[in-house]
Parts: C-alpha cells; structure tokens; sequence
C-alpha cells in the first residue's frame, strides 16, 4: 500500500499532466473505499460509473489499492492514464517489497528449508544387506 507521501507526489504528477479531473476522481473513489472497506467497487475509468470487478495485475503486484475496471475495454481505454500511478509507485517503492504471488492466503510454516539431522550409521555387529556394502 502507498503511503501518504507517495500518494500526494503522484496526485501532484497527475496534476502536472493535466490529469486534474482524473486525479480528482480516483482520489474520491478511494476515500470512498477506504471508509466503506471492500464494498462495492466503482469503475476508475473517466465517465464510467459501473460496478467493477476486475482489477489491474500490476496494481496487485505493486500493491496499489482502489485500481478496479468493469471491463477489459474500460481498463483498455484508461491505461495511459492509469499506467502513471505504474510508474510513480515503482519509483516510490523500489525495492521495498517483494511479489507475493497469493497476497490473501496465510502460511502457517517457515519459509525456509527444514533443518537436516545425521544419519547414524548402523553397528558393526548388525547385518547389513547387500546393497549397502
């Protein structure tokens, strides 16, 4: 997630390229989502006001909030725009994080290797089968 200081200095890039209406929408579909949780998501998409389900892949990977489109041709249609949140958010958060292929899904083990013990070799005395001369 973007802290406040990345999100204002991309609000300020988007205002630089003269993306002020855009700019101003996702920020009030955020505080929208942000104060009501994970309920029904808005298109980002200028102009499109419908229920989203579909969410931008790299937003997930980057780990940006708020990034839903209603359809492949909506999502389409706003990626120049929407590539710039892409870019800032890379820029902001270089090498913060890592990907996390399965971002809702608790692991309960380490993540490391289980430690190896020493195999014990058996006494003179047992017999051994052939395979093990």
């Amino acid at each position: 997630m973007l802290n406040n200081t990345a999100t204002s200095s991309i609000h300020i890039e988007l205002r630089q390229c003269g993306l002020f209406a855009q700019q101003n929408q996702i920020l009030s579909m955020t505080t929208k989502m942000s104060a009501t949780g994970d309920a029904a998501h808005v298109c980002e998409t200028l102009g499109c006001n419908s229920e989203a389900k579909l969410q931008c892949p790299t937003c997930i990977k980057l780990a940006i909030q708020g990034s839903f489109f209603c359809s492949q041709e909506c999502f389409k249609g706003s990626w120049d725009t929407h590539k710039i949140l892409h870019k800032k958010s890379r820029s902001s958060t270089a090498g913060n994080t890592e990907y996390n292929p399965w971002p809702y899904y608790t692991f309960t083990g380490s993540p490391s290797t289980p430690s190896t013990t020493m195999s014990e070799e058996a006494p003179k005395l047992a017999e051994h089968p052939p395979y093990a001369e």
